[in-house]
């Protein structure tokens, strides 16, 4: 009961985006409960994988979601399979393409509109809550999502991933990373040389000034947030601002030994090891408390 892929397009301010609609293989007379699915940053083909980096999170999540009877769309992100560059996206793109994406699935003869849920996970998430404040769907599930500026999101980041690498400055890393955000700040491009390093500069710009703060507390639909314990992307603290943020319905969960990528590792959190994690499944508890939860709100 896995269900199967029909292909579908995601039209978006000229561009068209490559998508698939999972639907159950068996399913109960009527129109289905439907989920609209945003990845993360980066290259990300819709099924959440990119060139060497097999992640697959949202692939995972259709075929758990039509065996539980729900269809969902997942999408290409702008410029992987569309013959783009996908560094000339910027962030307020990325969300413009999960709108237009929204507007898609709610339009499927196959889908009831009034039980159409997000799920995002990490730039994903974000891009989930602003969907969230501003079309108010029936749940929303945040996967490792964020509740500060991306700029002290990423300050974190390098604070965080420091401290877990053996011999590397903290302070200087840090420095280095505050550094990195003021060179992007001053690009004016799409795409603009940084350190050396080619960069998605105006996706940058646009992601250091999103504060996710505003728009959870216009959230007023149930919505559900884990973020693993060993993430080094995103503060797993953010959870506790999250729940005291929005006004709705509010669950969260901080699973221990789950990582940024959804992936259960005893290890000391480490991203070298995410090449070793991405050959292991998602975590099966986070997919089926997730699941679970989409249930209760369906079902009360």
């Amino acid at each position: 009961m896995t269900g199967h892929d029909v292909e579908r397009t995601v039209s978006s301010n000229g561009n068209r985006l490559g998508a698939s609609l999972r639907l159950p293989s068996r399913a109960a007379p009527g129109t289905l409960p439907a989920v609209l699915l945003l990845a993360g940053s980066g290259p990300l083909d819709r099924d959440g994988n990119a060139p060497g980096m097999p992640i697959g999170i949202q692939r995972a999540l259709a075929v758990a979601l039509a065996t539980a009877g729900y269809a969902s769309l997942r999408f290409d992100r702008r410029g992987v399979a569309d013959g783009g560059d996908w560094r000339e996206a910027s962030f307020e793109d990325n969300y413009r393409d999960a709108e237009a994406a929204w507007h898609e699935l709610i339009v499927s003869p196959a889908v009831d509109p009034d039980r159409m849920v997000v799920i995002g996970h990490s730039e994903g998430a974000l891009h989930a809550t602003r969907l969230a404040a501003a079309v108010a769907p029936a749940a929303t599930v945040l996967l490792a999502g964020a509740a500060r500026p991306g700029s002290e999101v990423l300050l974190w980041q390098a604070e965080t991933i420091a401290g877990a690498t053996e011999g590397a400055d903290v302070a200087q890393v840090v420095a280095q990373s505050a550094a990195a955000q003021q060179a992007l700040r001053a690009t004016t491009t799409a795409v603009a040389t940084v350190g050396g390093q080619e960069m998605n500069a105006a996706w940058f710009r646009e992601f250091l000034d999103y504060d996710a703060r505003t728009d959870l507390k216009n959230i007023t639909t149930p919505l559900l947030a884990i973020t693993g314990d060993k993430d080094l992307q995103v503060p797993p603290s953010d959870l506790e601002a999250i729940a005291a943020l929005v006004p709705g319905r509010c669950e969260t969960h901080r699973p221990a030994d789950v990582t940024h990528l959804l992936r259960t590792d005893p290890a000391p959190p480490s991203m070298a090891d995410y090449a070793r994690q991405v050959s292991e499944p998602m975590d099966p508890a986070v997919i089926r408390m997730t699941i679970l939860w989409l249930d209760s709100i369906m079902q009360g």
